[in-house]
């Protein structure tokens, strides 16, 4: 009945389930009379002001639900509330309700305006009944004993939660509840999850009793400064996620750390787990203000765990991999030992304040280790057989290497280390592309089982006078780029010489290599000083090969078939 827009039937004792549902202009009901009412009976009647049904006191389900416009209703002679009777009330007020012993789930869901409810005679608290109450600041919750799942969640204006005989909580109980700065709760001894979830303001919370933490339970509560937590032997995920006052825990009966629980507490700065063993993803990822640690049983770190902290030392004997990420970006770090690590995983002491680096049992080092550790100096790893992308990129202090078992590299592991002088890896036959580009300093290179060199490979390093490398078939472009300090070069195994492969080496005169065959464009251009090339069996010349070698005077190539253009244009 679209149309309808009031009903005055003052001898009407029942109405039947969905009687007047959706009449969306009905404002106003006069039924004095009823006693039954069927469920969704005044559903989403959204213009309806005020109800007057003085003899009602069973309300079955979703009977005013979504009535956004109902501002009052005497509920005093209420018994039983069905679920989503009054969900989406918004512009409901207050809620009396003295003689309630029954209240079904989402009762009070989205009643907005509600700001206080008053049930003497409930002791529990079903599903969502007050869900985003938003402007709920009253309601006496002493006689609890259990609350439902999201009872409370999103009820901003609660202020303190005074549970003394509250014995369950279930899950996101009374999350979002952002204005609640104390919690009182004595007899429970186990959270579930997400139940104190993005409470910011809360500031106190007796956890001594406390055995069991769930999941998220204290995530995003930002207020808190302490946990003291003597009991507790399990923690799950993210519990303590972004607690970002955080200073001190105290957990001595715990042994594993889950993943991610005190990640970003940006200021906790004292943690006693002294039982633990195991340390999860990203635990304390984040914690900018955490100096120290003392956690002598460790087994596991899991990956990311301490990045971003303020350690300046690692003591964790017992652990036999540095996962992913485990000690990354810790800037103040000066001291590990590591004595039983095996693996380095990708980015595992990157950007470290390490001067010298030892790790005698490892045999395998992921992608950027060690990358952009300045002050790194030395380091010792005799057993490592191979280095991931970056392993030692922009380690400009790195002066010593020692791993004499070292058979592969990967791309850029070098790159810009530009205090190396001299490198002798006497078992490399393996190495990517930019594997010493921009090393500076380098002198001398001595891999005798390399045999190819990828892209950009020296690229830049200018100081580069002696290299051997004797079994090399294959020069990438690139390869010795800029290389101003190179004066003569010998390679007699070398077939192919890609393009720019020895461009710009102001000072290189000499050039053997006689089974090359083919030279990429640009391969020897802008080298002014170039006067020897023994190249007798070249048959293909690239572009711009000798561009600007005006010192050349003679040259030798008898099976030559294809000269590109500019091949020895200012020669």
């Amino acid at each position: 009945c679209p149309s309808l827009a009031s009903v005055h039937a003052p001898l009407v004792t029942s109405i039947g389930e969905s009687g007047f549902a959706q009449c969306v202009r009905l404002a106003s009901v006069n039924m004095t009379a009823v006693t039954s009412l069927g469920a969704s009976a005044f559903q989403s009647c959204s213009s309806l002001g005020r109800v007057s049904m003085p003899l009602l006191t069973f309300v079955r389900d979703k009977v005013f639900q979504n009535c956004s416009n109902l501002t009052g209703m005497n509920m005093t002679g209420f018994t039983s509330i069905g679920h989503y009777s009054f969900d989406g009330c918004s512009s409901l007020t207050f809620a009396d309700l003295p003689l309630v012993t029954s209240l079904g789930n989402y009762v009070f869901r989205r009643c907005y305006s509600v700001t206080s409810v008053y049930m003497p005679l409930r002791t529990s608290v079903g599903e969502c009944v007050f869900q985003n109450c938003s402007n709920l600041t009253t309601i006496n919750m002493t006689l609890f004993s259990s609350v439902g799942e999201a009872a409370f969640e999103g009820c901003t204006s609660l202020t303190s939660l005074d549970l003394p005989l509250v014995t369950r909580l279930d899950r996101y109980a009374f999350k979002l509840c952002s204005s609640v700065t104390s919690v009182n709760i004595p007899l429970m001894t186990t959270l579930g999850h997400n139940i104190f979830q993005y409470c910011s303001k809360l500031t106190y919370v007796n956890m001594t009793q406390f055995t069991s933490i769930g999941y998220m339970v204290f995530d995003g509560c930002a207020s808190l400064t302490s946990a003291d937590l003597p009991l507790v032997t399990h923690m799950g995920e993210y519990a303590f996620r972004d607690c970002s006052n955080l200073t001190s825990v105290y957990i001595p009966l715990m042994t594993s750390v889950g993943d991610n629980v005190f990640r970003y507490c940006s200021k906790l700065a004292n943690i006693s787990i002294p039982l633990v063993t195991s340390i999860g993803h990203a635990s304390f990822y984040r914690c900018y203000s955490l100096a120290s640690i003392y956690m002598p049983l460790v087994t596991y770190v899991g990956s990311h765990a301490l990045r971003w902290t303020d350690l300046s030392s690692i003591d964790l004997p017992l652990i036999t991999r540095a996962n992913d990420y485990a000690f990354s970006e810790c800037a103040n770090l000066v001291s590990i030992n590591l004595p039983n690590v095996t693996y380095v995983g990708n980015g595992a002491l990157r950007y470290s304040g390490l001067t010298n680096i030892s790790m005698p049992l490892v045999t395998s080092v992921g992608y950027a280790s060690f990358h952009h550790s300045l002050s790194l100096a030395a380091i010792n790893i005799p057993l490592v057989t191979s280095l991931g992308n970056s392993a030692l990129q922009q380690c400009p202090s790195l002066v010593s290497i020692d791993m004499p078992l070292l058979t592969s590299i990967g791309n850029h592991s070098f790159y810009i280390s530009t205090g190396l002088t001299n490198v002798y890896l006497p078992l490399l036959t393996t190495m990517g592309r930019h594997a010493f580009r921009s090393c500076s300093s380098l002198v001398s290179v001595d891999l005798p089982l390399v045999d190819r060199l990828e892209l950009w490979t020296f690229r830049e390093c200018r100081k580069l006078v002696d290299v051997n490398m004797p079994l090399v078939t294959f020069l990438g472009d690139y390869s010795y780029y800029d290389c101003n300090a190179l004066a003569s070069i010998s390679m007699p195994l070398v077939t192919s010489v890609g393009e720019h492969a020895f461009r710009s080496c102001g000072v290189l005169a000499s050039v053997d290599m006689p089974l090359v065959t083919s030279l990429g464009s640009s391969a020897f251009s802008t080298c002014p000083r170039l006067t020897e090339v023994n190249m007798p069996l070249v048959t293909s010349v690239g572009q711009e090969s000798f561009l600007d070698c005006n010192a050349l005077t003679g040259i030798s190539m008898p099976l030559v078939t294809s000269v590109g253009e500019h091949a020895f244009r200012s020669c």
